[in-house]
């Protein structure tokens, strides 16, 4: 089994990406590569869209 090196990470509904700040520092020395979504929490299909936007940048 492959070992996985992405990580994305969501923010919840009272929130942004920015409280992902100290765990996303943490992954990236570790080596992995990390994705933080911000999205807009419009609406459930939005928020859906920007998140599969960045699993597949990745």
């Amino acid at each position: 089994m492959p070992k996985t090196n992405n990580i994305v990470l969501v923010h919840g509904a009272f929130a942004d990406g920015a409280g992902w700040r100290g765990v996303y520092d943490i992954l990236k020395k570790a080596g992995f590569n990390v994705s933080v979504v911000q999205h807009s929490t419009e609406s459930l299909a939005a928020d859906v869209a920007s998140t599969r936007q960045v699993i597949d940048a990745q």
